[in-house]
């Protein structure tokens, strides 16, 4: 397993280096997506600020490693859920007491005859 960090996506990126940090010996290697063409943002170096364009095939091994994203748990999902939950505990509640209150004698439903 390698040390470089992981993300998670499903866009096509590429990687930039800086060849300013690279001119004082530090090694400054960034990636973004393909969409992100023209944003002077994206390409602007982490570490020193410098704005690089031009393109860096960078060993594999440097680079963060790509992979698809898990789907996770979605939460409207979950809340309707929840809801359903609570929704039955609160009807098997009414019926407990119904079912008490007609055990204990005592009339449950009003007569209507």
């Amino acid at each position: 397993m390698s040390n470089s960090p992981t993300l998670l996506t499903a866009q096509k990126m590429h990687a930039h280096k800086c060849q300013a940090c690279a001119a004082n010996g530090d090694e400054t290697i960034w990636i973004h997506p393909d969409t992100c063409r023209g944003n002077i943002a994206v390409h602007t170096c982490p570490k020193c600020g410098k704005v690089e364009w031009k393109q860096d095939a960078v060993e594999s091994a440097k680079l963060p490693q790509v992979q698809t994203a898990q789907p996770g748990v979605n939460l409207d999902v979950l809340l309707g859920y929840i809801v359903l939950a609570f929704g039955l505990a609160l009807l098997g509640y009414g019926a407990y007491l119904y079912v008490k209150k007609v055990r204990d004698g005592k009339a449950a439903l009003p007569d209507i005859r």
